[in-house]
């Protein structure tokens, strides 16, 4: 496996509610949420839907949710 970097949109919560924020993950994150009991494929795909290969794209998604920035 590569040591590539995945970079994901999580949610969080603050005092004023829902915040999502782009957090940098290592590749082998994916094996390891496959590999574990209570991951499995569905928590693969679900991390996977949240996430981009670059920060640029990751920081536009995060945007978008946060509606700062207007959906296509």
């Amino acid at each position: 496996m590569s040591n590539r970097t995945i970079w994901n949109v999580m949610k969080t919560y603050n005092e004023e509610g829902v915040y999502y924020q782009v957090l940098p993950y290592n590749v082998h994150v994916i094996y390891d949420i496959l590999r574990s009991r209570r991951g499995g494929l569905l928590a693969v795909i679900k991390f996977l839907r949240n996430s981009r290969w670059s920060e640029a794209k990751a920081c536009r998604l995060a945007k978008e949710k946060n509606g700062l920035l207007k959906v296509r």
